[in-house]
Protein backbone atom coordinates (compact mmCIF):
# COMPACT_ATOMS: atom_id res chain seq x y z
CA UNK A 1 0.00 0.00 0.00
CA UNK A 2 2.41 2.22 -0.83
CA UNK A 3 1.31 4.46 -3.21
CA UNK A 4 -1.77 5.23 -1.29
CA UNK A 5 -0.36 5.71 1.25
CA UNK A 6 2.30 8.15 0.10
CA UNK A 7 -0.64 10.27 -1.58
CA UNK A 8 -3.29 9.72 0.79
CA UNK A 9 -6.12 11.46 -1.59
CA UNK A 10 -8.25 12.54 0.88
CA UNK A 11 -10.55 14.68 -1.19
CA UNK A 12 -12.71 13.55 -3.92
CA UNK A 13 -10.82 16.24 -5.89
CA UNK A 14 -7.33 14.33 -5.29
CA UNK A 15 -9.11 11.60 -6.22
CA UNK A 16 -9.33 12.90 -9.57
CA UNK A 17 -5.98 13.90 -10.39
CA UNK A 18 -3.93 11.33 -8.63
CA UNK A 19 -6.63 8.61 -11.02
CA UNK A 20 -5.07 10.56 -14.43
CA UNK A 21 -1.92 10.74 -12.43
CA UNK A 22 -1.50 6.74 -11.73
CA UNK A 23 -0.99 5.65 -15.34
CA UNK A 24 0.56 8.65 -16.72
CA UNK A 25 2.97 9.03 -14.39
CA UNK A 26 3.90 6.43 -11.75
CA UNK A 27 4.80 3.51 -13.65
CA UNK A 28 3.83 3.62 -17.89
CA UNK A 29 5.07 -0.04 -18.38
CA UNK A 30 2.77 -1.32 -16.02
CA UNK A 31 -0.29 0.18 -17.44
CA UNK A 32 0.60 0.43 -21.57
CA UNK A 33 -0.39 -3.53 -22.33
CA UNK A 34 -3.83 -3.11 -20.04
CA UNK A 35 -4.69 0.11 -22.20
CA UNK A 36 -3.21 -1.30 -25.41
CA UNK A 37 -5.71 -4.05 -24.62
CA UNK A 38 -8.30 -2.18 -24.00
CA UNK A 39 -8.21 0.04 -26.58
CA UNK A 40 -8.24 -3.15 -28.84
CA UNK A 41 -11.50 -4.10 -26.86
CA UNK A 42 -13.11 -1.20 -27.44
CA UNK A 43 -12.75 -0.77 -31.16
CA UNK A 44 -14.28 -4.71 -31.56
CA UNK A 45 -17.20 -4.13 -28.67
CA UNK A 46 -17.76 -0.55 -30.85
CA UNK A 47 -18.20 -1.91 -34.01
CA UNK A 48 -19.72 -4.62 -33.11
CA UNK A 49 -22.60 -2.97 -31.87
CA UNK A 50 -22.59 -0.31 -34.58
CA UNK A 51 -22.16 -2.47 -37.62
CA UNK A 52 -24.30 -5.44 -35.96
CA UNK A 53 -26.47 -5.27 -32.98
CA UNK A 54 -27.21 -1.13 -33.37
CA UNK A 55 -28.84 -1.77 -36.64
CA UNK A 56 -30.77 -4.94 -36.46
CA UNK A 57 -32.07 -3.51 -33.30
CA UNK A 58 -33.08 -0.86 -35.33
CA UNK A 59 -35.06 -2.64 -37.65
CA UNK A 60 -36.48 -4.86 -35.56
CA UNK A 61 -38.46 -1.57 -33.63
CA UNK A 62 -39.36 0.02 -37.18
CA UNK A 63 -40.84 -3.95 -37.79
CA UNK A 64 -42.48 -4.02 -34.01
CA UNK A 65 -44.02 -0.70 -34.56
CA UNK A 66 -45.36 -1.20 -38.01
CA UNK A 67 -46.67 -4.39 -36.67
CA UNK A 68 -48.50 -2.63 -34.27
CA UNK A 69 -50.42 -0.23 -35.88
CA UNK A 70 -51.45 -2.79 -38.94
CA UNK A 71 -54.63 -4.48 -39.76
CA UNK A 72 -53.93 -8.44 -39.16
CA UNK A 73 -56.53 -8.52 -42.03
CA UNK A 74 -54.22 -6.71 -44.50
CA UNK A 75 -52.49 -9.51 -46.93
CA UNK A 76 -48.91 -8.51 -45.97
CA UNK A 77 -49.53 -8.84 -42.27
CA UNK A 78 -48.40 -12.45 -42.40
CA UNK A 79 -44.98 -11.50 -44.49
CA UNK A 80 -44.55 -8.84 -41.99
CA UNK A 81 -45.01 -10.77 -38.65
CA UNK A 82 -42.60 -13.63 -40.96
CA UNK A 83 -39.88 -10.94 -41.13
CA UNK A 84 -40.45 -9.64 -37.77
CA UNK A 85 -39.60 -12.88 -35.92
CA UNK A 86 -36.58 -13.41 -38.74
CA UNK A 87 -35.01 -10.49 -37.60
CA UNK A 88 -36.14 -10.97 -34.19
CA UNK A 89 -33.97 -14.08 -34.23
CA UNK A 90 -31.09 -12.57 -35.65
CA UNK A 91 -30.75 -9.64 -32.87
CA UNK A 92 -31.10 -12.44 -29.90
CA UNK A 93 -27.76 -14.39 -31.59
CA UNK A 94 -26.03 -11.15 -32.65
CA UNK A 95 -26.40 -9.81 -29.02
CA UNK A 96 -26.14 -13.00 -27.22
CA UNK A 97 -22.21 -13.13 -29.09
CA UNK A 98 -21.82 -9.67 -27.99
CA UNK A 99 -22.52 -10.35 -24.58
CA UNK A 100 -20.54 -13.74 -24.18
CA UNK A 101 -17.72 -11.18 -26.21
CA UNK A 102 -18.51 -8.00 -23.72
CA UNK A 103 -19.90 -9.59 -20.33
CA UNK A 104 -18.61 -12.93 -19.85
CA UNK A 105 -15.20 -13.36 -21.74
CA UNK A 106 -12.97 -10.38 -22.93
CA UNK A 107 -14.60 -7.65 -21.03
CA UNK A 108 -14.36 -9.08 -17.99
CA UNK A 109 -10.55 -10.39 -18.83
CA UNK A 110 -9.83 -6.67 -19.49
CA UNK A 111 -11.58 -5.21 -16.55
CA UNK A 112 -9.92 -7.71 -14.13
CA UNK A 113 -5.92 -7.36 -15.66
CA UNK A 114 -6.90 -3.38 -15.66
CA UNK A 115 -7.76 -3.63 -12.48
CA UNK A 116 -4.86 -5.87 -10.96
CA UNK A 117 -1.91 -3.78 -12.92
CA UNK A 118 -3.53 -0.35 -10.55
CA UNK A 119 -3.68 -2.69 -7.25
CA UNK A 120 0.02 -4.10 -7.70
CA UNK A 121 0.94 -0.60 -7.86
CA UNK A 122 -1.11 0.87 -5.08
CA UNK A 123 -0.28 -1.65 -2.60
CA UNK A 124 3.51 -2.29 -3.46
CA UNK A 125 3.62 -5.10 -5.29
CA UNK A 126 5.14 -2.98 -8.12
CA UNK A 127 8.05 -0.69 -6.63
CA UNK A 128 8.74 2.52 -8.50
CA UNK A 129 11.90 2.22 -7.64
CA UNK A 130 13.28 -0.93 -8.46
CA UNK A 131 17.13 -1.33 -8.40
CA UNK A 132 17.31 -3.39 -11.44
CA UNK A 133 16.09 -2.83 -14.53
CA UNK A 134 15.46 -6.26 -16.09
CA UNK A 135 14.15 -7.23 -12.89
CA UNK A 136 11.68 -3.53 -13.08
CA UNK A 137 10.93 -5.03 -16.89
CA UNK A 138 9.54 -8.13 -15.79
CA UNK A 139 7.75 -7.64 -12.29
CA UNK A 140 4.61 -6.27 -13.92
CA UNK A 141 3.76 -8.51 -15.49
CA UNK A 142 4.33 -11.13 -12.76
CA UNK A 143 2.82 -8.77 -10.36
CA UNK A 144 -0.51 -8.02 -12.95
CA UNK A 145 -0.97 -11.54 -13.56
CA UNK A 146 -1.22 -12.53 -9.94
CA UNK A 147 -4.59 -13.70 -8.74
CA UNK A 148 -6.62 -12.56 -11.99
CA UNK A 149 -9.21 -15.60 -11.44
CA UNK A 150 -10.82 -13.76 -8.41
CA UNK A 151 -11.28 -10.30 -10.05
CA UNK A 152 -12.46 -12.24 -13.28
CA UNK A 153 -15.26 -14.02 -11.48
CA UNK A 154 -16.17 -11.04 -9.97
CA UNK A 155 -16.35 -8.96 -13.29
CA UNK A 156 -18.15 -11.61 -14.67
CA UNK A 157 -20.76 -11.40 -12.03
CA UNK A 158 -20.45 -7.85 -12.08
CA UNK A 159 -21.20 -7.63 -15.87
CA UNK A 160 -23.96 -10.03 -15.80
CA UNK A 161 -25.66 -7.37 -12.73
CA UNK A 162 -24.80 -4.16 -14.71
CA UNK A 163 -26.79 -5.57 -18.12
CA UNK A 164 -29.71 -7.19 -16.53
CA UNK A 165 -30.52 -4.32 -13.65
CA UNK A 166 -29.38 -1.18 -15.94
CA UNK A 167 -29.09 -2.17 -19.79
CA UNK A 168 -32.81 -3.74 -19.48
CA UNK A 169 -33.97 -1.22 -17.64
CA UNK A 170 -33.31 1.35 -20.36
CA UNK A 171 -33.91 -1.07 -23.44
CA UNK A 172 -37.62 -1.38 -21.73
CA UNK A 173 -37.97 2.16 -21.38
CA UNK A 174 -36.94 2.79 -25.10
CA UNK A 175 -38.97 -0.21 -26.26
CA UNK A 176 -42.42 1.81 -24.15
CA UNK A 177 -41.44 5.20 -25.64
CA UNK A 178 -40.94 3.68 -29.07
CA UNK A 179 -44.78 2.81 -29.07
CA UNK A 180 -46.21 5.55 -27.36
CA UNK A 181 -44.15 8.28 -28.12
CA UNK A 182 -46.46 10.04 -30.61
CA UNK A 183 -49.43 9.44 -27.60
CA UNK A 184 -47.39 11.16 -24.67
CA UNK A 185 -48.32 14.62 -23.76
CA UNK A 186 -45.32 17.00 -22.83
CA UNK A 187 -45.91 16.27 -19.61
CA UNK A 188 -45.69 12.42 -19.89
CA UNK A 189 -42.49 13.33 -21.61
CA UNK A 190 -41.14 14.91 -19.45
CA UNK A 191 -41.25 12.83 -16.72
CA UNK A 192 -40.04 9.50 -19.45
CA UNK A 193 -36.90 11.58 -19.85
CA UNK A 194 -36.62 12.17 -15.77
CA UNK A 195 -36.77 8.26 -15.62
CA UNK A 196 -34.10 8.04 -18.63
CA UNK A 197 -31.94 10.11 -16.82
CA UNK A 198 -32.39 8.42 -13.49
CA UNK A 199 -31.69 5.07 -14.91
CA UNK A 200 -28.37 6.39 -16.44
CA UNK A 201 -27.49 7.73 -12.99
CA UNK A 202 -28.12 4.19 -11.55
CA UNK A 203 -26.14 2.38 -14.09
CA UNK A 204 -23.40 4.69 -13.40
CA UNK A 205 -23.36 3.95 -9.76
CA UNK A 206 -23.60 0.30 -10.31
CA UNK A 207 -20.26 0.42 -12.48
CA UNK A 208 -18.49 2.17 -9.52
CA UNK A 209 -19.79 -0.42 -7.34
CA UNK A 210 -19.03 -3.27 -9.35
CA UNK A 211 -15.50 -1.68 -10.22
CA UNK A 212 -14.85 -1.52 -6.36
CA UNK A 213 -16.27 -4.97 -6.03
CA UNK A 214 -13.39 -5.84 -8.86
CA UNK A 215 -10.91 -3.73 -6.88
CA UNK A 216 -11.87 -5.63 -3.26
CA UNK A 217 -11.22 -9.19 -4.90
CA UNK A 218 -7.83 -8.08 -6.64
CA UNK A 219 -6.69 -6.23 -3.26
CA UNK A 220 -7.55 -8.62 -0.49
CA UNK A 221 -5.79 -12.15 0.31
CA UNK A 222 -7.17 -14.96 -2.91
CA UNK A 223 -10.31 -17.05 -1.66
CA UNK A 224 -11.61 -13.80 0.76
CA UNK A 225 -13.56 -11.86 -1.32
CA UNK A 226 -15.44 -12.70 -4.57
CA UNK A 227 -17.88 -12.73 -6.30
CA UNK A 228 -20.90 -11.57 -4.70
CA UNK A 229 -19.39 -11.48 -1.29
CA UNK A 230 -16.96 -8.98 -3.20
CA UNK A 231 -19.91 -7.68 -4.66
CA UNK A 232 -21.64 -6.65 -0.76
CA UNK A 233 -18.34 -5.06 0.57
CA UNK A 234 -18.27 -2.81 -2.64
CA UNK A 235 -21.95 -1.93 -1.69
CA UNK A 236 -20.87 -1.39 1.71
CA UNK A 237 -17.91 0.62 1.37
CA UNK A 238 -19.82 2.80 -1.22
CA UNK A 239 -22.45 3.90 1.07
CA UNK A 240 -19.90 4.25 3.91
CA UNK A 241 -18.06 7.06 1.46
CA UNK A 242 -20.98 8.82 -0.38
CA UNK A 243 -19.13 12.24 -1.21
CA UNK A 244 -16.69 10.69 -3.29
CA UNK A 245 -18.57 8.13 -5.08
CA UNK A 246 -20.79 11.40 -6.24
CA UNK A 247 -18.37 13.28 -7.37
CA UNK A 248 -16.81 10.42 -9.65
CA UNK A 249 -20.10 9.42 -11.17
CA UNK A 250 -20.95 12.89 -11.71
CA UNK A 251 -17.30 13.12 -13.74
CA UNK A 252 -17.72 9.94 -15.34
CA UNK A 253 -21.36 10.70 -16.74
CA UNK A 254 -20.51 14.34 -17.79
CA UNK A 255 -17.29 13.62 -19.26
CA UNK A 256 -19.19 10.59 -21.03
CA UNK A 257 -21.76 12.49 -22.82
CA UNK A 258 -19.99 14.99 -23.61
CA UNK A 259 -17.99 12.73 -25.73
CA UNK A 260 -20.89 10.77 -26.90
CA UNK A 261 -22.29 14.02 -28.09
CA UNK A 262 -19.07 15.59 -29.47
CA UNK A 263 -17.89 12.11 -31.32
CA UNK A 264 -21.25 12.20 -33.60
CA UNK A 265 -19.99 15.94 -35.16
CA UNK A 266 -17.35 14.33 -37.47
CA UNK A 267 -19.36 11.49 -38.40
CA UNK A 268 -21.79 14.00 -39.97
CA UNK A 269 -19.67 16.99 -40.88
CA UNK A 270 -17.07 14.87 -42.74
CA UNK A 271 -16.33 12.24 -44.72
CA UNK A 272 -13.33 9.81 -46.22
CA UNK A 273 -12.32 6.47 -45.03
CA UNK A 274 -9.09 8.12 -43.85
CA UNK A 275 -11.31 10.81 -42.03
CA UNK A 276 -13.76 8.19 -40.36
CA UNK A 277 -10.65 5.67 -38.95
CA UNK A 278 -9.01 8.04 -37.74
CA UNK A 279 -11.88 9.73 -35.43
CA UNK A 280 -12.66 6.33 -34.68
CA UNK A 281 -9.34 5.46 -33.14
CA UNK A 282 -9.38 8.75 -31.25
CA UNK A 283 -13.28 7.88 -29.97
CA UNK A 284 -11.82 4.55 -29.02
CA UNK A 285 -8.23 5.43 -27.35
CA UNK A 286 -10.12 8.00 -25.38
CA UNK A 287 -13.11 5.37 -23.88
CA UNK A 288 -10.03 3.21 -23.19
CA UNK A 289 -8.06 6.18 -21.22
CA UNK A 290 -11.11 7.05 -19.47
CA UNK A 291 -12.00 3.21 -18.66
CA UNK A 292 -8.20 3.12 -17.19
CA UNK A 293 -8.63 6.13 -15.41
CA UNK A 294 -12.07 5.42 -14.10
CA UNK A 295 -10.42 2.23 -12.51
CA UNK A 296 -7.02 3.66 -10.90
CA UNK A 297 -10.10 6.45 -9.00
CA UNK A 298 -12.04 3.79 -7.84
CA UNK A 299 -8.50 1.85 -6.89
CA UNK A 300 -7.57 4.74 -4.80
CA UNK A 301 -11.04 5.25 -3.72
CA UNK A 302 -10.94 2.14 -2.29
CA UNK A 303 -7.68 2.07 -0.31
CA UNK A 304 -9.27 5.64 0.95
CA UNK A 305 -12.27 4.34 2.20
CA UNK A 306 -10.05 0.95 3.97
CA UNK A 307 -7.24 3.86 5.26
CA UNK A 308 -10.13 6.24 6.83
CA UNK A 309 -12.16 3.56 8.86
CA UNK A 310 -8.53 1.84 9.36
CA UNK A 311 -9.82 -1.79 8.00
CA UNK A 312 -13.23 -2.09 7.40
CA UNK A 313 -15.83 -4.62 8.36
CA UNK A 314 -16.31 -8.01 6.99
CA UNK A 315 -19.69 -8.45 5.56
Amino acid sequence: MAIAQRRSPRRASAILKEGFLLPACDDVRLFLPTFLVAVAYTAISVHGYSAVVGPLLTHVFHHAEDLWGSNPAWHGHDELVRDTWELAGKLVAAGAAYVLVTVFTVGPAVSAATVSAAVALCSGERSASSSHPLAAGKQPAAAAGRGVRGPFRTAVLCGALHVVACRGAIFVWAFYVSFHLRHMSPVVLTVEFLFFLLCHLFALYVELVCTVAIVVAAAEPAGCFQGARALRQAWWLVAERTRPAVVLLIVKGAVTAVAETVSFYPVRFYHGMAYSVLAGLVYVSFYAALQTWFVCAATLYYYQCRQGNGGYAII
